[in-house]
């Protein structure tokens, strides 16, 4: 006994791989995020006369967002700021050391303008603030054409905040480049003579940033 079997190209089970495709993030209107983020400084760049600079830099904070549209959204937050830092000198050819580290807690509102629609989305914020010294640092400063000339005091590292960054998000997270701008205020006392004087500056951290956000609302 003979069967016989009529293969159909119907009976044929074809499975084509697919690509999978990463879903840009969903946001709408009225959206809440909690970013829990890190900085760590970058480099030692060359800033203008008058403003340190830290080549070690360290910070840890968090920031609540709330999302007007895709585009635009805003959000107040606070972080620790770590930073050992001296003085650029500039045209006066002086450095002012920092004998230990620098504390400081700033408080800011943050505003974030996002572009497109798609998985990866570039963006820019701007965030300004009051920062809290949280010690005080001890600090000495040479003249370079003067090597007799010492001046030692303190300092504390807070005032007013100011920051911004450029960056990716991509998904629940974001990477981006940045800096933050506080003050300095202290007093110094020349070691020969007596004489004291006050400290009045900024210091400035350049640094990479990144972040993770989770979904609240």
């Amino acid at each position: 006994m003979r069967y016989a079997y009529n293969f159909r190209l119907s009976d044929k089970l074809v499975r084509e791989p697919q690509e999978r495709v990463k879903e840009p993030e969903q946001v709408e209107k009225g959206d809440m995020r909690l970013h829990v983020y890190g900085n760590v400084g970058l480099f030692d760049p060359i800033v203008c006369l008058g403003y340190h600079k830290a080549p070690f830099h360290l910070a840890a904070g968090a920031m609540l967002e709330y999302r007007f549209n895709r585009w635009l959204s805003a959000g107040i937050g606070a972080d620790v700021h770590f930073s050992y830092g001296f003085n650029n000198g500039g045209l006066i050819f002086s450095y002012l050391d920092f004998e230990n580290m620098s504390a400081s807690l700033p408080f800011y509102g943050d505003v974030r303008f996002t572009l497109g629609k798609r998985y990866v989305r570039p963006f820019f914020d701007l965030r300004g603030g009051y920062s809290i010294p949280l010690n005080t640092v001890e600090t000495s400063k040479r003249y370079e054409h003067d090597p007799n000339f010492l001046l030692k005091g303190t300092v504390r590292a807070g005032g007013l905040y100011f920051g911004s960054a450029f960056g990716l998000s991509f998904g629940p997270s974001e990477l981006s480049f940045g800096f933050t701008d506080m003050g300095l205020r202290g007093q110094q006392t020349n070691v020969e003579t007596g004489e004291v004087s006050g400290i009045k500056t900024h210091m400035v951290n350049y640094h990479l940033r990144y972040a993770y956000k989770f979904k609240i609302k």
